[in-house]
């Protein structure tokens, strides 16, 4: 007897009819473009996700209206009309293995805004030896 007998059997949610029970758990990747379009290493992650037996795969941080919600500049921006074929691309290539493609949809909250927001502190900013370091504008 198996501790788990049913998670590899399919289920039915709503409509949709799932492989088995394993679903990714949302994952935002930092090398998304500055415009918030996927490449082919991450079309490639999420791909591998789905091949490795995933029932459901799940894109990450994806904001729903960029100038009010991105909390940083790496997000994939769902109302930007050009990065839909890379949306497409990777549902394409989830589906290729059976697995359901799916997106966490996101908004920045108190913190939105910051990845454009002037840097200010109290101080100058600075980082580790030979990298940069910052003026803040009020500080």
């Amino acid at each position: 007897m198996t501790p788990y007998p049913h998670l590899f059997t399919p289920i039915k949610i709503g409509g949709q009819l799932i492989k088995n029970r394993i679903f990714s758990a949302p994952t935002g990747l930092m090398s998304y473009t500055a415009r918030g379009h996927l490449t082919t290493e991450n079309m490639a992650y999420y791909e591998l996700k789905a091949k490795g037996g995933c029932g459901v795969v799940t894109l990450g941080e994806s904001i729903v209206h960029a100038a009010t919600g991105q909390s940083h500049d790496r997000q994939i921006c769902l109302d930007d009309p050009h990065v839909l074929p890379s949306l497409t691309n990777t549902a394409r290539a989830i589906t290729r293995y059976g697995a359901v493609a799916n997106i966490e949809l996101s908004h920045g909250g108190k913190y939105a805004g910051l990845a454009s927001a002037p840097l200010m502190a109290p101080a100058t900013i600075y980082c580790l030896p030979g990298k940069r370091s910052w003026r803040c504008p009020r500080s």
